[in-house]
Parts: C-alpha cells; structure tokens; sequence
C-alpha cells in the first residue's frame, strides 16, 4: 500500500516485525533480573535432542556486559548440599556405603 508523501511522491509503508514473543521461560528469568534483582540467570532446556539457551541480566556487576549463553557458572558451596543429598539417596538405595572410599 502506498500513501501521498511529500510533493505528491509515493511513500511504500511496510510492516516492521517486532521481535518473537518471549517464552513463558524467557519470561520468567527476565522477571528474576528485573524484579528480584538477579544480577544474571541462564537457563538451559534440552527436548527432542535440541538445547535451546536462555539468558538474562549482565555478566559484570555494575556493568551491562552480555551473557553468554555457552559460558560456565561457578556453583560454589550449592554443589556440597546437592552432593550430600544424593550421596545420602545412594546409601538408602544400597548402592554406596558411607565408609567407603571416594573412588567406589
């Protein structure tokens, strides 16, 4: 569709396409940043045999550096209770002992 533009030229109007809609999940660690004031949140979701990665915030705090999404988190002291719970689901299983060396 073309409108009068000015000296009676034809201007052609074309529909700009916004970006895609976000996904409920995209959604939701974009509210951590904005609303709980994560500095930075990724996410990663694997179905069919494809992964798709989201992220959110900044790298830097105090910063707006991108995040990447192939990058590595630092999981800190949150890894030791989630070892322990699973060691502890293992030895209710009978598959380990709690004296037994590490390397079994």
């Amino acid at each position: 569709m073309a409108a009068a533009g000015l000296a009676g030229t034809a201007v052609a109007h074309t529909a700009v396409a916004g970006p895609p809609p976000a996904s409920p999940l995209q959604w939701s660690i974009d509210s951590l940043v904005g609303e709980d004031e994560y500095p930075a949140v990724t996410a990663g979701v694997r179905k069919d045999g494809r992964t798709r990665s989201l992220v959110a915030g900044s790298a830097r705090l105090g910063m707006q550096v991108p995040v990447l999404r192939d990058g590595y988190v630092r999981a800190g002291s949150n890894t030791k209770t989630f070892t322990a719970v699973v060691v502890l689901q293992l030895v209710a299983e009978g598959k380990v002992r709690l004296d037994e060396p590490v390397e079994t």
